[in-house]
């Protein structure tokens, strides 16, 4: 089967050309339509090394997009066939890129990291099992004292921090932490759960046609198990709601049982398993 290859220049020609066989699996390529999104916005740039789009076609249409902000890892779609993420790894091997990891759902990732690994010699690690979760509606979580807020100026150290501690928490140091990207921005914002004084934070940011992803979750150690995550969460999930997404989406590190447990409570729903694949030389 015969594969061509589109390389986008501008994020937003590249989202029109894209966007259909996207959101056919809105849910599953939410991080994908996200950061496009971002791109869009002036959010997802990290380096002056342009991101890279691309469209793997044959000719019955789209069969896989990937997707990369350097230095970040290659971001890839729901494929329709193994044979265009082969195809994809030899392209871009070839072509001289070199990759730091691959995130995409588990089968794509995999088969993405055994072709790289052929290819280029290097070997892929599992760095986190993940899940992907849906909102479509709230289930409430038990009342916790305190009320839902928005981050703004006055709260960037104390975000700023508590970014760096999720960050580390989840041991993906390739996340940024500035937390002047989230506040204030229009398709992105950070909200603290306030019991006197913030207690949990919770943020949005990549949105999709339809939906919102959830992420940032964080509580400071001595303030866990009361409650506040899955309060924050949920009052921030219902906002979304509120204000005209049909969705909500978030991650979950498999290896954490608890939060994959608060999540299902308040009403997210599996998707399905994602994979973040290092590769080392």
């Amino acid at each position: 089967m015969e594969f061509a290859f589109t390389h986008g220049h501008d994020a937003y020609a590249f989202l029109a050309q894209v966007k259909d066989f996207l959101v056919r699996r809105e849910a599953e390529n939410n991080l994908v339509l996200g950061i496009l999104a971002g791109i869009i916005d002036g959010r997802q740039t990290f380096s002056d090394e342009p991101p890279l789009m691309l469209a793997v076609e044959n000719a019955t249409g789209i069969q896989l997009v990937a997707l990369r902000t350097p230095p970040h890892n290659l971001l890839l779609s729901t494929a329709v066939n193994d044979g265009a993420i082969k195809e994809l790894a030899r392209e871009l091997y070839d072509a001289g890129h070199r990759l730091p990891g691959v995130n995409a759902s588990s089968r794509e990732a995999n088969v993405f990291a055994e072709a790289w690994s052929d290819i280029s010699g290097a070997t892929a690690r599992l760095a986190e099992s993940q899940r992907i979760y849906s909102l479509e509606r709230l289930n409430p979580p038990r009342p916790v004292r305190g009320e839902l807020r928005r981050c703004d100026g006055r709260d960037l150290a104390l975000a700023t921090e508590w970014m760096n501690a999720f960050v580390r928490d989840i041991g993906e140091p390739q996340v940024s932490t500035d937390a002047r990207r989230w506040i204030g921005a229009r398709n992105a914002g950070l909200f603290f759960w306030i019991d006197g004084s913030p207690v949990a934070m919770a943020g949005f940011s990549g949105p999709t046609p339809h939906g919102i992803r959830i992420g940032m979750v964080y509580t400071p150690p001595k303030m866990r198990r009361r409650g506040y995550a899955s309060v924050c969460v949920a009052a921030l999930s219902q906002r979304m709601l509120d204000e005209g997404r049909k969705f909500c989406f978030l991650y979950t590190d498999l290896a954490n049982p608890t939060s994959n447990h608060i999540y299902q409570e308040i009403g997210y729903r599996p998707v399905c398993d994602s994979a973040m694949l290092m590769f080392e030389s």
